[in-house]
């Protein structure tokens, strides 16, 4: 059904596809063999893997390069920044990035460069600013991420509003009042 799917719509857009394996969201898991095949038949060009599940990017690596198949491969997690290189991974997509990208950014050139202590500390960096999800008291985890990086992107005046789509639940302006505190240990408010 998935290479039927994938090959349905690429005939109609004509543009290059890449597949958003993000199987706690959508409840469906694109399985290496299948996105070797696709990438083999032309159909995709590239993944982003936010599974969470290194042993499925592994396989894919392992099929892509015995077969000699050309797929761009990047991760969307967060604590593998610093080692998504070393298991094959062309790049990194984490959704923390739009909260911190330079530390994202440091995080990888720290894993490529081999600099471990560099690693340990935008590891810990990452840990905080991924952190601030905790703040939420409601919803699902999916929308305490969003709201509350909204809402510290809202604080940072980076977006001028920091609702979410209903049925995500906003923080409330209590939940809202931790931000900042988070936001200077993270260097990112004066």
């Amino acid at each position: 059904e998935l290479l039927e799917h994938y090959s349905y719509i690429r005939e109609r857009v004509g543009l290059p596809l890449w597949v958003y394996n993000i199987p706690q969201t959508v409840k469906t898991v694109v399985a290496p063999g299948t996105i070797a095949t696709l990438a083999s038949r032309n159909t995709v060009v590239g993944i982003k893997d936010s599974s969470g599940a290194g042993e499925l990017l592994a396989e894919l690596n392992a099929l892509c390069d015995q077969s000699d198949i050309a797929l761009l491969r990047f991760i969307g997690s967060v604590f593998r920044i610093t080692s998504a290189g070393a298991v094959g991974a062309h790049g990194v997509i984490p959704g923390i990035a739009n909260l911190v990208p330079a530390i994202a950014v440091k995080a990888w050139q720290a894993g490529k460069s081999g600099d471990i202590a560099a690693a340990r500390t935008c590891n810990a960096h990452l840990m905080v600013a991924g952190g601030m999800s905790h703040i939420a008291k409601g919803g699902s985890a999916n929308s305490a991420t969003f709201s509350t990086m909204k809402s510290a992107l809202k604080v940072m005046g980076i977006l001028d509003h920091d609702t979410v789509s209903r049925p995500m639940r906003s923080l409330t302006e209590e939940e809202k009042q931790q931000i900042p505190q988070i936001l200077k240990k993270l260097g990112l408010l004066n």
